[in-house]
């Protein structure tokens, strides 16, 4: 079983899809169920990663499902 921690870039990347990143984010979570992966974040990332969403994309309901898939374990599903 390999462990990854997922930072901040690749959770606005999953929910950007106009970010470079996006497919590969994308794909990366697609992938964990056949690669064993568990991934892992921490609190700082999860505020980090919700406020990016905030500003950049200047859209509360995607900064709110972010943040609502996060907190119910749910964002990579």
């Amino acid at each position: 079983m390999r462990k990854v921690f997922v930072d901040t870039g690749v959770w606005y990347a999953l929910k950007n899809k106009n970010d470079p990143n996006h497919s590969a984010a994308a794909a990366f979570f697609r992938s964990l169920p056949e690669t064993g992966t568990i991934c892992y974040t921490s609190d700082y990332v999860i505020d980090e990663a919700i406020t990016l969403a905030r500003v950049r994309l200047n859209n509360h309901q995607v900064a709110a499902s972010l943040a609502q898939e996060l907190f119910s374990e749910q964002a990579a599903k």
